[in-house]
C-alpha cells in the first residue's frame, strides 16, 4: 500500500484589499481506496431545457474578483 501523509495549506488573497487568509489541515492519501462508481445519479438529458433556454444570461467575469452571483 502507498501512502502519502501531508499537511496541506491553501492561502487566498483579495487582490484590491490585500486582506490574505489561509487554512491548514493533515491530508493522508492512500492507494487501497474502493474503486470510484462512475454511474450517473441523473440521467444525462436532465439539464437539457436549463442549458438551451430562454432565460439564459450572459455572465460577465472580472479576473480575480468574485463579488457577483452567477444564479
Amino acid at each position: 500500500m502507498v501512502t502519502n501523509r501531508s499537511t496541506y495549506t491553501v492561502i487566498a488573497q483579495n487582490p484590491r484589499t490585500g486582506e490574505r487568509v489561509e487554512t491548514s489541515a493533515p491530508l493522508v492519501v492512500r492507494s487501497d481506496a474502493t474503486p470510484v462508481d462512475h454511474t450517473a445519479f441523473v440521467a444525462p438529458d436532465a439539464f437539457r431545457n436549463l442549458e438551451s433556454g430562454p432565460n439564459l444570461r450572459t455572465v460577465f467575469v472580472e479576473p480575480g474578483v468574485d463579488t457577483n452571483s452567477f444564479l
